[in-house]
């Protein structure tokens, strides 16, 4: 399993020369669709990632996919900043005393909150982490995305918190909970000189959803903002970090401190 960058700019990697993968829209529909699987002779497998930025691999990791193929110079200026600089940067900036205030101001939003999210089952966990699953796709009808963006917008919130909301009061209902903690992956591309980067700036944090005391509507729609707007405004700790400081226990079957992923997108 190799990054979505570094399988694109890796020079040493026998790229297949079947006229798929030498179309443009080819790369764009794939790229952009998140996972591309490339299988060849040999017995090895690429897998494309496009989780860490859609929009530099969608524009610049193409051209650069089509330059490898076809064994031509990237059409792509030289870019000012690598991502070496962007992690000499980050290593530098997110010192433990450059953080100290956002841990502390985490760690009071987050005291007594569950760190495990005990779904019913139909089979025990098992004790070790397992890749198995399944996808499962479906469309929001529009006169539902409608109404969400109506609802948010008489509310004072974003679409991602009515999702969010709703979301989580169907997880605290199943696991028989009122307090649902949901990840969320947040780009971490905050400075214009970033957005050309091709790379992972992905960032997951923890969101917490009360529904204690079985709120309305409204109520759940503005615990879920504040609740929002105060981890996005201390989004700089990294997540390793984070679950370090809480000092979450680690269970070889299942993720730490969330184990449930929410990530919205805009089409088009």
């Amino acid at each position: 399993l190799l990054d979505g960058a570094d399988c694109l700019i890796h020079n040493s990697i026998s790229w297949p020369k079947e006229p798929e993968y030498t179309n443009e829209q080819h790369w764009q529909d794939n790229l952009v669709g998140g996972l591309k699987l490339i299988e060849r002779a040999m017995p090895r497998q690429v897998i494309f990632m496009s989780t860490g930025g859609v929009t530099p691999l969608a524009k610049s990791g193409r051209i650069r996919a089509l330059a490898v193929t076809s064994a031509e110079p990237s059409p792509l200026a030289p870019l000012p900043l690598q991502y070496a600089d962007y992690a000499a940067w980050q290593c530098a900036a997110l010192s433990d005393d450059a953080l100290d205030g956002q841990i502390r101001w985490w760690m009071e939003a987050l005291a007594g909150a569950p760190t495990v999210l005990d779904l019913p089952a139909d089979h025990a966990r098992t004790p070790e982490r397992a890749r198995g699953g399944a996808v499962r796709f479906f469309r929001v009808p529009p006169e539902v995305a409608d109404g969400v963006r109506e609802l948010a917008a008489r509310e004072g919130v974003t679409p991602f918190m009515v999702y969010l909301a709703a979301y989580a009061a169907l997880l605290a209902r199943h696991a028989a909970t009122d307090q649902v903690l949901v990840g969320t992956p947040l780009d971490g591309r905050v400075l214009p000189e970033l957005e050309p980067l091709i790379g992972v700036f992905l960032n997951t944090l923890p969101l917490r959803v009360n529904l204690a005391g079985d709120p309305d509507v409204r109520t759940l729609l503005a615990r879920t903002r504040d609740a929002t707007l105060g981890a996005f405004a201390h989004r700089d700790v990294p997540f390793e970090r984070l679950v370090k400081a809480l000092d979450v226990e680690r269970v070889i079957g299942r993720e730490p401190l969330v184990q449930v992923l929410l990530s919205y997108h805009v089409a088009g």
